[in-house]
């Protein structure tokens, strides 16, 4: 019976065999048969999705990363799960075109290298990165980030770190020099979202006396808050958002948690026009302790 019925219904539809052209089979709908909407709809989800996962890998990190006894770590973790907006960004130009502003958000200092980068990368798609991560710092890498910026008009996060700092020390004093200036240029004219991580303090003025534009801050608890008033004090009348970064992985900070969210409170009755502080600690957060102040309230995590 079932061959019957399988027989019947390939025979269905299909001029001189029994069937009517008005019952002709649909053909399948394809991806890229979904309206535009749709489309960017998927993009985006997919973006949340491959977000969420970085978010957990994120989060392991600061608890302390895998046990010791695993056999893979973190960063195996990550590339078992492959990006889905990659693979979208492979199927056709449209799906192309969608995903290109999510899959090239962010840029790794170990990718800069790269001919590929210099060559197709940067010239195509230079303009949808928003986001610099120095996850590698020796000077050669450094010079070609610097000559990859003409192509990135549009950097918006820059983190700046010991181990950056150091890599443009090794430079030779001519193109040290001239990499300083560029970044300071990208930092005054572009930068909204600064964080800054156990510099000196000549090179933290130098390269926020001219940042107009940053409306975000971020930084370590043990290094940030004791000097905050004395590193930011030109940066404090406009920033928007502030971020305090507790590492349960480093160095045992000057203050116990409590003392933290008390000087976090603190600097938040001091400057009304703060909209954001955020205490960022894998194992607790701001509005969790007891008795908010009402203003420290409004701009709790």
């Amino acid at each position: 019976m079932s061959n019957l019925i399988a027989s019947e219904d390939s025979s269905a539809g299909e001029p001189g065999r029994g069937g009517s052209s008005s019952r002709r089979r649909r053909p399948p709908v394809q991806l890229g048969d979904l309206p535009h909407e749709i489309k960017d709809l998927i993009v985006r989800h997919c973006h949340g999705a491959d977000h969420n996962v970085d978010s957990m890998i994120r989060r392991l990190e600061g608890c302390g990363g895998l046990p010791t006894d695993s056999d893979c770590n973190l960063y195996d973790v990550r590339r078992t799960y492959r990006r889905t907006v990659a693979v979208f960004y492979e199927v056709s130009m449209e799906w192309r075109s969608l995903c290109a502003p999510y899959r090239f958000g962010k840029l790794l200092m170990s990718r800069v290298a790269d001919d590929y980068f210099h060559l197709v990368i940067a010239p195509t798609h230079g303009h949808h990165f928003v986001d610099i991560e120095f996850d590698a710092t020796a000077p050669e890498q450094i010079v070609e980030f610097i000559k990859a910026l003409p192509f990135l008009p549009n950097l918006r996060t820059i983190n700046l770190t010991r181990k950056l700092h150091d890599g443009i020390g090794r430079l030779d004093a001519p193109l040290q020099q001239a990499v300083e200036e560029r970044l300071d240029r990208v930092i005054g004219t572009g930068i909204r979202d600064l964080t800054l991580d156990r510099l000196p303090l000549a090179d933290i003025f130098r390269f926020t006396t001219r940042a107009p534009n940053i409306l975000n801050l971020s930084g370590p608890a043990d290094w940030l808050l004791p000097t905050l008033e004395g590193v930011t004090s030109a940066l404090l009348p406009r920033l928007r958002m502030l971020t305090v970064h507790c590492r349960p992985a480093a160095p045992a900070l000057s203050w116990d948690s409590s003392e933290i969210v008390d000087r976090v409170k603190a600097i938040a009755a001091e400057h009304d026009k703060l909209e954001v502080i955020q205490l960022s600690h894998p194992y607790a957060r701001l509005d969790s302790c007891p008795g908010p102040t009402e203003d420290s309230a409004r701009h709790r995590t």
